[in-house]
Parts: C-alpha cells; structure tokens; sequence
C-alpha cells in the first residue's frame, strides 16, 4: 500500500468530502452571480440578527463536534488502549475515523450553506466569511493515510499503520 492510500473501506471518503466542497462552490456561485447581476432583490435589515444567529451556531457547533470526538474517541480507546495493534479490529478504528470526517464536514458544510443563505437573502457581504471558513474546514477534514494514523494512534496509543 502506497504512504497516501486508504484502506478500502475509507476511499469513499475521498469522493464525499470534494463532493460536499464542490456543492457549497456552486452554490456560492451562483448566489455571488445572482447578488453581483441584480437579479434578486435583497433586504439589509434583518442581516444583523441572522450573523449573529449564525455566530450561534457555529460555537454550538463546534461544542458539538468536541463532544461527539471526545465521545467517540474515548469508547473507542476504553475498550483497545494498550492492546497490541494487531488485536484492534481495523473496521472499528475506520469507522470511528469515518463517523468523525463526515461529521466535522457536515457541520462545516451547514454553517456554509447557511451563511450563503444570509448572503442571498440579506445582500450583506460579511456572510460571505462563513463559506469560505467552511471551505477551508472541509479542505482540512480530506482523509490521508497519516491523518487516520494519527487517530488509531490517538486510540491505541501505537501506530495502526
């Protein structure tokens, strides 16, 4: 296996997390298209209180993503610290790495659409930071062989690979 390969079961993750980055970026297209053209009228006023919902959101969010991390990451390590590598069932740690990827995507993914959704319909420009922070953290969640290394060792407290 070649050092940026992922094992099978992980290689989907490689088609869905461009997947959801290339849908916020059409999205985000035609919403810039839409606005900059003219074609849809927009009101400024409730533009306030929609940042600061969105700003909301994002701290809940992120609580949730620690929560959800450290609550899978710790099952996971209760039942396989220091057990020898070879003992701990592969499937168990891809999955684990598998539910953490598309998780942190999709909260990255949802504070996006939302703030090109506050963009469409307020025409305010400051909404525009969200996707493109979003995008960024999708970029980040991309699975490598070294990122997934790194979380069975976060497990196991040895190398998996």
């Amino acid at each position: 296996m070649r050092s940026d390969e992922m094992p099978a079961s992980l290689q989907n993750l490689r088609l869905i997390i461009p997947a959801m980055a290339m849908g916020m970026i059409l999205f985000a297209a035609i919403v810039v298209f839409l606005i900059t053209g003219g074609r849809i009228d927009t009101d400024p006023e409730p533009a306030n209180l929609l940042l600061l919902v969105l700003a909301a959101l994002a701290v809940m969010e992120l609580a949730a993503y620690v929560v959800i991390r450290k609550v899978i990451t710790g099952n996971l390590r209760r039942r396989w610290v220091g057990h020898p590598v070879e003992d701990v069932p592969p499937e168990e740690l891809a999955r684990g790495f598998q539910t953490l990827t598309l998780v942190g995507a999709a909260l990255a993914e949802g504070l996006s659409l939302f703030g090109l959704v506050i963009l469409l319909v307020t025409g305010n420009w400051l909404a525009i930071m969200a996707p493109a922070i979003g995008l960024l953290l999708i970029a980040l969640r991309f699975p490598t062989r070294d990122k997934l290394n790194r979380f069975a060792g976060n497990v196991t407290g040895q190398h998996w690979f």
